[in-house]
């Protein structure tokens, strides 16, 4: 578990810090990396499927897919892990990106953030919805201006 004070810390040494941040637990329970890349996109796919949601569409969008995910996460940590957590610490965030998972032109776009121990270290990393949505790991990496650029972050 980590502390809202914390998780808002690491999220800004990790170049977010302009970001206008909103975390509004008290605590957060951290899901290991290989449950968000691995198990939960296979998941997670299948819940998508079902729903009519596993292709991009105008109307279900990037921020769509990120708060879908962020949603559908939450979740499933809760009622796997039975924690007193208040939240988890996969949140959304808006930045501009380079490219863009659902066309390739740059611009406004939304993924999601997460805060893990990883290999003994605390770790922000990133997390296309949309790679997740078709059952692949979401992992991606940001440049240092693309994190820069981040406007939001909720947890």
């Amino acid at each position: 578990m980590i502390t809202s004070a914390k998780l808002m810390a690491s999220v800004q040494q990790a170049g977010l810090g302009r970001a206008m941040m909103r975390v509004a637990d008290g605590n957060y329970g951290v899901p290991a990396l290989s449950y968000v890349c691995e198990d939960f996109p296979k998941w997670w796919q299948t819940k998508l499927d079902e729903r009519g949601l596993g292709e991009w569409t105008p109307q279900f969008d990037c921020d769509d897919f990120a708060w879908t995910l962020y949603t559908d996460i939450r979740w499933a940590h809760y009622a796997t892990q039975k924690s007193n957590a208040e939240g988890i610490s996969l949140g959304v965030m808006y930045y501009n990106a380079r490219v863009r998972a659902e066309g390739g032109s740059g611009g406004g776009h939304a993924i999601n953030v997460l805060y893990t121990e990883h290999n003994g270290e605390d770790r922000v990393f990133f997390i296309e919805p949309q790679l997740a949505a078709r059952g692949k790991s979401p992992l991606i990496e940001l440049s240092k201006q693309e994190r820069e650029s981040c406007w939001f972050v909720n947890f």
